[in-house]
């Protein structure tokens, strides 16, 4: 579970990375959709849209250099849909499909010579298979695989599968009408669960929670007649459900353990949906009142009703029109799809953070480190000794989370994205006394994740 300070912090500072480096040949080159990010690396999996409407799955370098992954033998088609994990390392996952629309569930695994290899996992017995989720350690898989009704009828089943066990489970066995599962979750004692939908005998979808061995429990929607849960974190969920006006769809959030639904809104247009989830923050999109959609989040925290708020009115994406957001297995960067004056982008919006020593010995240098830096950007370090808002005059609207800060050191970055490192004395204060710090960038006009540390 990412943590929700960080992840505020995380909308208050992001910094942007434009996903546009172009895929080598011969593999299709266009727009890249962000879908998985490795935690602790540069390595962003996602899937590539040509001109033509086809998708290939590929890799990109958050600060340059991109690839394509490999297929299925006789298959043209793919997608990367979510991350998985073993003891040994972490790969992509997603799906593989020929060209007749025949898909099977794979997941990338790195060879002894360094080449990413696709890795089928089997089936429930009917063919076409998709990988749409995983658990927030990477443990499991999720999604639907078809079987065959007694008539020879293909049916689309939700399933899990385990990386460690090499084993896919049925988890709605003998239901004879389409359900399928988007997300899955593994709580403390090891229990998996998924959620997703079920298609009832009046052909409308219902928002459902699977278990392994257990019959499937339905969520209640917002009045119409249809709902899908595409995500869940412990105890959220969200999706989207119909409304009994218009039938139109709005994000929505269930929580348990009743799991009522609550109805997130829009910004201001028609529909909304809601597809990822971390701790109390959840993604999406949702529409503008001339119908375009747009990147939007909701803080479930709040004291009153979450309401949709729009990624791209922050500052460092005000060039950027963002139109959907998600909030990845395993770590605090968002990835998110849009467009600028130059054209259609993946992007990643990665947190600009400060770090500094918990605890300082009076007299002794320590070294305070902002990162991401851009290259040949400038970046101020202040301190204080408490919080407060103080404006930085330079660009207007900005504010410092400390009070009557002092300047103490000046750093530049190196390159595109880098770290940059000032040291710092500890002053001569009594013991337990807090220090405050924070890092700020006028060229991007933003402050850094707040540091602290305690005189010793």
């Amino acid at each position: 579970m990412v943590f929700l300070s960080t992840l505020l912090a995380l909308l208050q500072n992001p910094t942007l990375h434009y996903l546009d480096t172009p895929l080598p040949g011969p593999g299709p080159t266009g727009v890249f959709s962000p879908m998985a990010i490795q935690p602790g690396s540069d390595i962003c999996f996602g899937t590539v849209t040509s001109a033509n409407g086809t998708q290939s799955p590929a890799l990109q370098m958050i600060r340059g250099g991109a690839g394509n992954l490999p297929l299925l033998p006789g298959h043209t088609l793919g997608q990367v849909t979510a991350l998985g994990y073993n003891p040994n390392e972490q790969f992509p996952a997603g799906i593989s499909s020929d060209t007749s629309g025949h898909s099977r569930g794979v997941f990338w695994a790195l060879n002894s010579s360094g080449t990413w290899v696709p890795n089928d996992i089997g089936d429930l017995g009917g063919g076409n298979v998709q990988i749409l989720g995983s658990d927030q350690e990477g443990d499991w898989l999720c999604g639907w695989a078809d079987v065959f009704s007694s008539n020879g009828q293909a049916i689309p089943r939700p399933f899990v599968y385990n990386i460690i066990q090499s084993v896919i489970i049925d988890l709605n066995p003998g239901y004879q009408s389409e359900s399928k599962s988007f997300d899955c979750d593994i709580d403390s004692n090891g229990k998996v669960t998924a959620v997703g939908h079920i298609y009832s005998y009046l052909q409308h979808p219902s928002a459902a929670i699977f278990e392994p061995g257990q019959a499937p429990s339905l969520l209640g929607g917002t009045g119409g007649l249809s709902s899908t849960a595409y995500a869940i974190d412990e105890d959220h969920i969200v999706g989207e459900s119909s409304t009994q006006a218009g039938g139109v769809f709005h994000a929505i959030s269930w929580q348990a353990p009743n799991y009522l639904a609550v109805d997130l809104g829009t910004l201001g247009g028609s529909e909304s949906r809601a597809t990822s989830v971390s701790g109390l923050m959840v993604y999406g999109q949702a529409q503008i009142p001339s119908g375009e959609w747009r990147a939007c989040y909701w803080d479930l925290s709040l004291p009153t009703a979450p309401f949709a708020q729009e990624l791209s009115s922050l500052p460092a994406i005000s060039t950027a029109q963002l139109s959907n957001v998600r909030a990845p297995n395993g770590t605090t960067m968002l990835l998110a799809d849009g467009k600028n004056a130059q054209g259609n982008f993946g992007f990643v919006l990665e947190e600009f953070q400060l770090e500094v020593p918990p605890s300082m010995s009076p007299g002794t240098s320590y070294s305070l480190q902002a990162s991401p830096i851009l290259s040949g950007e400038v970046v101020y370090f202040g301190g204080a000794l408490s919080l407060g808002s103080t404006v930085v005059p330079p660009v207007p609207g900005l504010l410092s989370d400390l009070h009557q800060p002092r300047l103490l050191g000046v750093g530049v970055g190196s390159s595109p994205s880098s770290e940059v490192n000032i040291t710092v004395v500890a002053p001569p204060l009594g013991s337990g006394t807090p220090l405050y710090f924070q890092a700020l960038t006028i060229q991007r006009g933003q402050v850094s994740t707040l540091g602290r540390a305690s005189i010793l």
